[in-house]
């Protein structure tokens, strides 16, 4: 039997309360996404415990330049995620990736803490943008 969810459903969920997320987009170093040890920073683990999602196993720094976005969903809500960016831009010099991430509104000031903590350890900073940024339909 097939079953089609409405867009009203699919946004609104099935009781009809409205679940509204927050986006975030951010440019930092590679380097100051990791720790000393090489793990992935308290940040970034943070970042996935708030939205529900699997812990990255992996420093982002270890991952090849080329490679496709790294995206680490929720668990239980797949319209929220953490995606890092690392394709390497040829005149870059300094190393810059991209951070985003989708997540409910309510775990938005959280998770805009942990990336100010990000920003704040990165050589370059970028402007950390936050709102409806048209990351669901990237």
């Amino acid at each position: 039997m097939f079953y089609r969810t409405s867009a009203v459903e699919y946004l609104f969920g099935s009781e009809g309360d409205a679940i509204e997320y927050t986006e975030f987009k951010l440019g930092v170093t590679v380097w100051s996404l990791e720790t000393e040890a090489e793990k992935p920073c308290d940040e970034l683990l943070a970042i996935c415990r708030l939205i529900d999602a699997d812990e990255l196993t992996v420093s982002p720094a270890e991952i090849h330049p080329q490679a496709e976005p790294v995206v680490v969903t929720s668990k239980t809500d797949a319209r929220a995620f953490l995606s890092i960016d690392l394709t390497e831009d040829p005149t870059d010099q300094m190393d810059v990736v991209g951070l985003s991430v989708r997540c409910e509104n309510d775990l938005a000031d959280a998770v805009h803490e942990q990336l100010k903590a990000i920003r704040e350890r990165s050589a370059v900073k970028t402007a950390l943008l936050r709102g409806n940024l048209g990351l669901a339909s990237l």
